[in-house]
């Protein structure tokens, strides 16, 4: 199996959540669109962006296997 990397998403790509985290790397992303994620943090998602990324991640899946 190889590995495929996914490119970042642009801030604009990606949704807002009623209630920001700090620390969630999509509403970082969201707030500072041009400042870098803090290195010293560990890469977390808020539970918005988690169930967000899981639906994205289910579809890509589906039209991969949809494929000829």
């Amino acid at each position: 199996m190889t590995m495929q990397i996914v490119p970042a998403l642009l801030p604009r790509e990606i949704p807002a959540v009623a209630v920001p985290v700090e620390r969630c790397v999509c509403c970082w992303s969201i707030a500072h669109p041009d400042q870098q994620y803090p290195a010293s943090w560990s890469s977390t998602l808020c539970l918005e962006h988690a169930s967000w990324t899981l639906q994205r991640r289910r579809a890509i899946r589906r039209e991969r296997g949809a494929r000829p």
